[in-house]
């Protein structure tokens, strides 16, 4: 080992010294010391002082080790963004100038549960229940242009099949349709034949792609939710779906998708930086199928705002690292 890595890794050599990343409650004031290397692929294997860089060097695929963060008040040093060779996609790389942004995101996450959790707090157009009156249910889709088909078919399926009578909320992207709303005129004819089909634009910028599903149930004018994707036509009317006793137990339903962490096209594993990001345990179980979800948004207003939270905050370490496949598992994450 030469002078220059003997200095460079004052303080790395004892391993016992470092801690964990900072408690989100209290995030002191830090700053970005090194990338700090390890062998055997995994970030407490034995130092690679070699294999060291500086904060602002890209971590690749392959690479083992930790950012090494220090409290600028306290010298305390922290061992964060710990990365095994599978950590993440083999594609993705970060430097660990991100590592002090990666602390704030917990920080804000949070926040963010603190203030959900405050009595009183409510997602928007949430109407309380009159005395003795049911709550409202209804579905929620989005659209957008290459699935206007499936949605007109879907609608149809609904009412003129399965005689659905469950009111329809139809959310979409001006930006993607248009501000005319010309490409919804077909929608539009057969929502005044059906009845009880709502339309919604969309104006947030970022409320596109997989993220616009949160935008509209986050958003949403029921107090209960059932989110079908467009192109996901129901065999049975879903109605009955709102008294099932796991729904009026739980408030919510989830369904499994095929893949679970040990057989995963998504990397989803004990292994990823996806736990260190929300600072919990490994959760062992399947993922989620998101193209149909069914959610009280008033008994589970704090998961939902931790939802949207995980969706539009900035900067998304969801995106940046790619640790989960658009929203597909964000709502059993909340």
């Amino acid at each position: 080992m030469g002078t220059k890595n003997l200095a460079a890794d004052r303080t790395a050599q004892d391993t016992a010294s470092f801690r964990a990343s900072p408690a989100a409650e209290a995030v002191p004031r830090l700053r970005c010391v090194a990338w700090r290397a390890t062998g055997e692929c995994r970030p407490n294997g034995p130092r690679e002082p070699h294999n060291d860089k500086n904060c602002s060097e890209d971590i690749v695929g392959g690479m083992s080790g930790f950012c090494e963060v220090e409290g600028i008040d306290t010298e305390e040093l922290f061992k964060v963004m710990r990365r095994y060779c599978t950590s993440l996609k083999s594609n993705i790389k970060f430097r660990c100038s991100d590592a002090l942004d990666f602390i704030r995101y917990r920080e804000a996450e949070n926040t963010t549960i603190s203030q959900a959790l405050v009595p009183g707090f409510s997602l928007p157009n949430v109407v309380e229940n009159r005395i003795g009156g049911a709550p409202r249910d209804g579905i929620v889709m989005v659209v957008y242009p290459k699935l206007l088909a499936s949605a007109y078919a879907t609608v149809r399926v609904l009412r003129d099949v399965l005689n659905c009578r469950l009111p329809i909320e139809i959310w979409f992207h001006v930006q993607e349709i248009g501000e005319d709303h010309l490409m919804l005129a077909p929608l539009r004819q057969l929502a005044n034949v059906v009845g009880d089909v709502s339309f919604h634009p969309m104006y947030n910028s970022r409320a596109k792609g997989f993220i616009s599903k949160v935008y509209a149930i986050y958003n949403s004018y029921f107090n209960r939710v059932l989110f079908l994707d467009a192109d996901n036509v129901p065999v049975r009317d879903p109605s009955f779906l709102f008294d099932t006793s796991e729904f009026k137990s739980n408030g919510a339903v989830f369904w499994p998708d095929f893949w679970h962490p040990r057989r995963t096209l998504f990397n989803l594993h004990a292994q990823s930086m996806l736990w260190e990001l929300l600072d919990t345990p490994f959760i062992d179980i399947v993922e989620q199928e998101s193209g149909q979800l069914l959610v009280d948004r008033t008994r589970h207003a704090a998961p939902l705002e931790l939802v949207y939270f995980y969706a539009f905050h900035e900067p998304n370490f969801f995106n940046k690292l790619d640790v989960i496949y658009g929203d597909k598992d964000l709502f059993r994450l909340a």
